[in-house]
């Protein structure tokens, strides 16, 4: 079985402070850890994450009747405390990401990693392959199908598998709508002198908040 293992450039480690390089570059600190109930962040009341954060939660009970009822947020001294209940994580994401920003992503990724490296969950992707043929698509039919890779690849963050998944040329997704088991294609490989198209599909094994975190990531990169 392939290991995959890139390596996150925001040094994603648990239990730490695992944005020193954006907190570094933007002169303040910033934290996150974890916790067994509650996903617990703080940032000073005087930084751009305070602003983004207290944007989102500002939102309060939203068009899909989801909000922070369980999270608690207090001001001490010169920061703010969020503790979001790990329930209410997937309305966090959804709601960063709406905001559209290169900052609010790279918070969603930090918070994804960190979130499965704590539940202790790897991504597994098996690799399946379609080839049609001109004769064989006069038949509406696939010439040939099976697994390119049945072992698949491991990784240990959301963000190396949407990396991956990226350089594989995924274009598509099965469902328009995310469920779990949803998988993803890539663009068909066509060889010019036969007239065969090869297309290759990636087959999730994850938990089902990952593999949402990871179908959210992709439609909000436009990769899908």
């Amino acid at each position: 079985m392939a290991r995959y293992n890139q390596g996150s450039i925001l040094k994603l480690v648990k239990q730490t402070n695992i944005r020193n390089i954006i907190a570094e570059n933007a002169s303040y600190p910033t934290n996150v850890t974890g916790s067994d109930e509650f996903f617990p962040i703080s940032t000073l009341m005087t930084s751009k994450d305070f602003e983004m954060f207290r944007s989102v939660i500002n939102v309060g009970i939203d068009s899909h009747l989801k909000g922070f009822t369980k999270s608690k947020f207090e001001k001490k001294g010169d920061r703010f405390y969020m503790n979001f209940h790990k329930s209410e994580i997937p309305i966090l994401l959804g709601r960063l990401r709406e905001l559209g920003t290169n900052e609010a992503e790279l918070w969603a990724e930090d918070i994804e990693n960190v979130m499965t490296k704590e539940n202790g969950e790897e991504i597994l992707i098996r690799t399946s392959y379609e080839t049609v043929t001109p004769e064989s698509a006069e038949e509406g039919d696939a010439a040939d199908r099976g697994w390119e890779d049945e072992e698949g690849e491991q990784f240990e963050s959301v963000e190396d598998a949407i990396e991956w998944l990226k350089r594989k040329g995924v274009q598509h997704a099965s469902s328009s709508h995310f469920h779990p088991g949803i998988w993803y294609s890539s663009g068909e490989d066509q060889d010019f002198g036969t007239g065969e198209t090869t297309t290759y599909s990636f087959h999730l094994t994850a938990d089902e908040k990952v593999q949402k975190a990871i179908y959210d990531a992709l439609k909000a990169k436009k990769v899908i």
